[in-house]
């Protein structure tokens, strides 16, 4: 019976140091850099006094999120912004500013996850080297959870009357969701260090009786 406990006891932690193996394994994340198709851009728009919207089109879009989350846990996507063209003295940069003005919103469609912040997210494009905007996110399925980042401009220009909405971006999200045998990873993570500190208490109490057990059989 013993015998029988120890082998139970050594496969259980073999089996848990396997499964805490998998989940810490490094996951990874995606990285990409996007630039706007200017050639997708409506035909009509014209922006010349513009040098903020000139900007944005030579910018690069980094995208980063992990490849893989636990259910019910929570992850980070950041869409930074570098700028190519940035001005270098304070006249241009007021030149910059009185010229016009991009509001830049981006949202992420997708049934899969929990955003947060939700809906829509503005922020005034300027002249500074780079800017980003970051958000949380948390699985709601297993599998592979999917979704779209869409990013606007809207502009207000000399150039042209009223608000100008346009479409800059529309990038994939990819994200898969990791668990075990249907259970959050987080979860099982705990009840395999559970299991292995108890079978280590329960292992060391099994060789300390034993060891009395000798001791007593070696008295006799």
């Amino acid at each position: 019976m013993t015998r029988v406990l120890k082998h139970f006891i050594v496969l259980a932690q073999v089996v848990c140091f396997a499964i805490l193996g998998w989940i810490k394994f490094p996951i990874g994340h995606f990285q990409n850099t996007f630039k706007i198709n200017t050639s997708l851009l409506q035909e009509n728009i014209e922006l010349e006094n513009c040098r903020l919207y000139s900007t944005l089109l030579s910018s690069n879009f980094v995208l980063n999120y992990p490849k893989s989350i636990g259910i019910n846990e929570f992850g980070e996507i950041s869409l930074s912004i570098n700028k190519n063209q940035v001005p270098d003295s304070d006249f241009q940069r007021k030149r910059i500013d009185d010229n016009c003005e991009i509001n830049l919103e981006v949202w992420i469609d997708t049934k899969d996850f929990q955003i947060f912040p939700p809906g829509r997210n503005y922020e005034i494009f300027n002249i500074s080297p780079s800017q980003s905007f970051i958000f949380t996110f948390r699985s709601l399925i297993t599998g592979i959870g999917t979704g779209r980042i869409w990013v606007f401009a809207n502009i207000k220009s000399g150039d042209v009357p009223g608000l100008l909405r346009v479409p800059l971006l529309s990038l994939p999200l990819e994200v898969e969701i990791k668990t075990v045998f249907g259970i959050s990873s987080k979860l099982i993570e705990v009840l395999c260090w559970l299991i292995i500190i108890l079978s280590g208490i329960f292992w060391v109490c099994l060789k300390a009786r034993n060891h009395a057990n000798d001791i007593i059989i070696d008295h006799d």
